[in-house]
C-alpha cells in the first residue's frame, strides 16, 4: 500500500503540473446556406479545447463553402481564446471570428467567370470575417457560423474587379464523440479530473461501486490499478 500511494503521489503531482488543454470532439450535421443554394454535410466534426487560462478554442476539421451547386472545402477553421460564459439552459456560450481570404478555399478559381481566368494571378488577399457563435455542454453542440465569400481582383494598380460577394451561413448540430469512452467513469460525457478521483479512491478501496468499474478498468487487467489512472490522465491530456 505505501508503494501505491507514492506512485499515486506522483502521477497527481505530474498532472497538477501539467494539467492544460481538455480536448472534446463532437460529430454532427452541418448545413451551408448560400445565395445559390444549400448543402449538407452528416458527419463534420468540431473540437472544442479548455485551454490552461480557462478560455477556448473550437477547430472546426470540415468546414465547406457551398457555391454554385459545388461544395469547396476549407482548411480547419481555428477561433481561439473564446471567451465562454454560462447560460441560463445548462450550455456555455462561446463566440469569435476568424478571418481568411478566399485563397484559403480549394479551387477557389471556380468562382471567376472562365472569361476573367485570366487575372487569377491578380486575385487580391483581402480578409473577411468567419463569425462563430455556439454553445456546448457535455453531450452537444450548437454553432451558427456566419462569412461572406469576397472574390476581387485588381490586375491594375486602383482598378478592383468584384467577382462574388455572397453572403454564406452555417448551422451545426453535433453529439459528443464516444459519450460512454473508457475513462468515463461517472458517465458524464468527459474525461476528467473527477474520474481521476473516483479512480484514485477505488485503487485506495474507499469507493468499491461495481457500476464504476467497467468504464475505471481501461487497461483490461484484473483490477483496477496505478495503470488505469495513469491510462486516464493521458487519456484527459489528450496523449491516447
Amino acid at each position: 500500500m505505501q508503494e501505491t500511494m507514492k506512485k499515486l503521489s506522483l502521477l497527481l503531482a505530474g498532472l497538477l503540473c501539467v494539467l492544460a488543454a481538455s480536448a472534446t470532439d463532437y460529430k454532427g450535421r452541418m448545413i451551408v446556406k448560400g445565395a445559390t443554394g444549400q448543402a449538407v454535410k452528416d458527419d463534420a466534426v468540431v473540437t472544442l479545447t479548455q485551454n490552461a487560462n480557462g478560455t477556448y478554442k473550437v477547430v472546426m476539421h470540415d468546414f465547406i463553402i457551398f457555391y454554385n451547386g459545388v461544395n469547396y472545402p476549407l482548411p480547419e477553421l481555428e477561433y481561439d481564446n473564446l471567451t465562454g460564459t454560462p447560460g441560463t439552459d445548462g450550455y456555455t456560450n462561446v463566440s469569435g471570428t476568424q478571418y481568411m481570404t478566399v485563397k484559403d478555399i480549394q479551387g477557389y478559381e471556380n468562382f471567376i467567370p472562365e472569361q476573367y481566368r485570366s487575372y487569377l494571378g491578380y486575385v487580391t488577399n483581402k480578409q473577411f470575417p468567419v463569425n462563430f457563435n455556439g454553445k456546448f455542454r457535455a453531450a452537444d453542440m450548437i454553432a451558427h457560423i456566419d462569412t461572406y465569400i469576397l472574390v476581387e481582383a485588381e490586375p491594375y494598380p486602383g482598378y478592383t474587379m468584384t467577382y462574388c460577394n455572397t453572403p454564406m451561413d452555417i448551422d451545426y448540430t453535433g453529439t459528443l464523440v464516444n459519450v460512454f469512452q473508457d475513462g468515463d467513469v461517472n458517465a458524464d460525457g468527459t474525461v476528467d479530473v473527477d474520474d481521476v478521483n473516483i479512480i484514485v479512491n477505488i485503487i485506495l478501496k474507499r469507493d468499491l461501486a461495481t457500476n464504476y468499474n467497467g468504464r475505471a478498468n481501461v487497461v483490461h487487467g484484473t483490477d483496477v490499478s496505478v495503470s488505469d489512472l495513469n491510462a486516464v490522465i493521458n487519456i484527459m491530456l489528450g496523449r491516447h
